[in-house]
């Protein structure tokens, strides 16, 4: 993924922070903060056992340069006079909208109108006015069935069922986790949801630690037959000998591995996105990883030492 984004001829980056992504942007446009902007609880919704709505206004106003997502693709449009069809209508691309103008066009067609939602600042639980239900089947559809084991998945069980054990060339299996300060990257730059753990921490049984001759806090190399990462070790009965249990969505491009001790280290790197992907959805392999995992050597340690000295500098 880095080698594909340096060879673009142009990357534009829309982002609230300079995360990895954006470190290899050509341009980075700020975004607004979601208390920065408008905004309704229309994407939680679905996730709501009651038909609650709520609109909140922007509670800070920056005095700085940042846009919201949308103005970015606004200003293309109009430059470029291309049209912009929305779901829910055009968007005029002569005249900018204000952003509340805006919600009110994403909004269109809702059972509660918008304006209605506005008149309850902390938002409002609607009865709808008549109850709703899910339409009757298609008569034509009515002896359809979904398909739960179509070929090509028994296929692929029969492929994986056939696979040959370990040839011993791994000693551990990588698994993801979740960390409890922070979802996905979420939270990171947050100083006090990193209190406990700047890093994604490569959690490993206390006899595996032993056995490779590291410490809790030391420093451990981590390999895939793909890639390598550095990890910092930490003892944890949680997971059994033989398995690293590391979170997702932390570190950095491959020149900042001597900070993974502040920023932690990518996991996927552990993984070719050519060969070690799910065929039917395209999903990468997440976990599960076949890695060896050892003691890094003097001459490692003293590279990292010197990296983390120039970032301290």
């Amino acid at each position: 993924m880095v080698a594909a984004l340096r060879a673009l001829e142009l990357t534009v980056v829309l982002d609230v922070t300079m995360t990895a992504t954006a470190r290899l942007a050509d341009y980075v446009f700020g975004c607004k903060l979601s208390l920065e902007k408008p905004g309704t609880s229309r994407t939680a919704e679905g996730q709501l056992d009651v038909p609650f709505a709520q609109y909140t206004p922007a509670i800070l106003h920056p005095d700085f340069d940042v846009i919201e997502e949308w103005e970015f693709f606004w200003g293309l449009a109009h430059r470029m006079r291309t049209p912009l069809q929305l779901e829910q209508g055009p968007l005029d691309i002569d005249r900018k909208p204000t952003s509340d103008e805006y919600l009110d066009l994403t909004h269109r067609g809702s059972r509660v109108p918008l304006d209605e939602v506005r008149k309850y600042p902390g938002g409002r639980v609607f009865e709808p006015d008549r109850p709703v239900y899910v339409e009757q089947a298609r008569r034509e559809a009515a002896a359809e069935r979904m398909n739960a084991a179509p070929p090509v998945v028994i296929e692929q069980l029969r492929t994986i069922r056939a696979e040959s054990p370990p040839d011993g060339r791994f000693t551990h299996r990588l698994v993801s986790r979740r960390m409890l300060d922070v979802y996905n990257s979420t939270g990171e730059g947050l100083p006090g949801l990193r209190r406990r753990y700047a890093y994604n921490p490569a959690f490993m049984h206390p006899a595996d630690l032993d056995r490779i001759g590291v410490r809790p806090g030391d420093l451990v190399r981590i390999d895939s037959d793909h890639d390598f990462i550095y990890g910092v070790a930490q003892a944890t009965t949680d997971v059994r000998p033989g398995v690293v249990s590391m979170a997702h969505a932390r570190g950095g491009e491959p020149e900042l591995d001597g900070r993974v001790r502040t920023i932690g280290s990518s996991t996927a790197r552990l993984v070719s996105v050519e060969r070690d992907f799910e065929p039917i959805s395209g999903i990468p392999r997440q976990s599960a990883i076949p890695v060896n995992v050892r003691a890094l050597d003097p001459a490692e340690l003293a590279a990292i030492a010197a990296d983390e000295s120039a970032v301290a500098d």
